[in-house]
């Protein structure tokens, strides 16, 4: 598994997946107060975690992606493409 800080290791999510290796799972950790930012996301098994301060975070879920996780209590959107059939699953917040 692969560990990254967002910011730290890169300035955003979407530089953080464009580097990961996409045949392991990779958990994101977002900084304190990051965002805001809008990512597509095309990589599977995918974990993005952040504290309540990381706001503005937009995820688009691409076709057939699967296994992504949210944790933390980072206030994350999460959308599907439309007319595709992704299944969102998630904790609600608040807890």
């Amino acid at each position: 598994m692969s560990a990254i800080n967002v910011p730290g290791d890169f300035d955003t999510i979407a530089l953080a997946l464009a580097a990961v290796d996409p045949n392991i799972p990779n958990t994101i950790t977002l900084g304190d107060g990051y965002g805001p930012e809008n990512v597509a996301i095309s990589i599977n098994d995918i974990t993005i975690t952040g504290p309540a301060s990381a706001e503005g975070i937009v995820l688009t879920v691409q076709d057939g992606i699967t296994g992504l996780l949210l944790g933390g209590t980072a206030p994350i959107n999460v959308f599907d493409l439309v007319g595709n059939d992704n299944n969102i699953a998630g904790k609600a917040y608040p807890f």
